[in-house]
């Protein structure tokens, strides 16, 4: 039991990297370019996305579309999609920055 009456806080928290998920917000006119499953290039910036030189250390790679909310923010007028990285060998950081390459 925690110390306080509260619930306990975890002291590890595991993460699983060898398939990362990437939350994107897509504007509404690539709605077309949205299915599920289909395989899209993806550029992993493994460097604070504020630094200059982001796209020199940048990790070109795919990730395949897992998830496309059947909804338009209103605010923003883009889709809530979800992709996943294979990541077997551990080369993405987990909370890079990235971006999806529409073509």
């Amino acid at each position: 039991a925690a110390s306080g009456g509260g619930p306990a806080k975890p002291l590890v928290r595991v993460a699983r990297i060898d398939r990362l998920k990437l939350v994107v917000h897509v504007p509404a006119s690539r709605a077309g370019q949205l299915q599920k499953g289909k395989v899209m290039p993806v550029r992993v910036l493994q460097q604070s996305s504020l630094t200059l030189d982001r796209e020199n250390s940048a990790i070109d790679t795919t990730g395949m579309i897992e998830f496309v909310s059947p909804e338009i923010n209103p605010s923003s007028e883009t889709i809530r999609t979800r992709l996943v990285l294979e990541n077997a060998d551990a080369a993405l950081l987990s909370g890079s920055h990235a971006l999806v390459l529409f073509e």
